[in-house]
């Protein structure tokens, strides 16, 4: 008896430390998407200091549909901070929001990394260990 709530908790210990690791992956995917996005930000911003003021462009609002804008201020831009808050700034101050806000993303996945790493390896060692006294416990139903 005492064997088999010994298995019992090895096998739900192993079933929590496997949906961490799905967790884990889930937020290292999440903040590489959230990269991508914030370094595509950071190219736009870099190739819109060739416009000035009156230069048209064509703007996606959504899908597949664009509108034609006019540059009003083309030193200024408008940076969303969260909490529906828009800043202005200018282009270096916002290149240098972006490389903090890539410093942050790419600080915030090294540290998931690690933790993904270590769960895997632990994950790895504890594997074998559960799965031989799940086959001795069937083998000692079996006799």
């Amino acid at each position: 008896m005492k064997n088999q709530q010994d298995l019992q908790r090895q096998l739900q210990s192993l079933n929590i430390l496997q949906q961490q690791f799905e967790f884990l992956k889930n937020q290292i995917d999440i903040i590489d998407n959230s990269l991508q996005l914030v370094k595509t930000t950071k190219k736009t911003i870099e190739g819109l200091t060739e416009l000035k003021s009156g230069d048209e462009l064509v703007v996606p609002i959504g899908g597949m549909a664009y509108i034609k804008a006019n540059i009003l201020e083309s030193n200024k831009i408008l940076m969303y901070i969260g909490s529906d808050v828009i800043i202005e700034k200018n282009y270096e101050e916002s290149t240098e929001y972006i490389d903090e806000l890539i410093k942050r993303h790419n600080e915030q996945r090294e540290s998931l990394a690690t933790q993904y790493v270590q769960l895997d390896a632990h994950i790895k060692s504890l594997t074998p260990r559960v799965q031989q006294q799940l086959s001795q416990f069937r083998d000692g139903l079996q006799k």
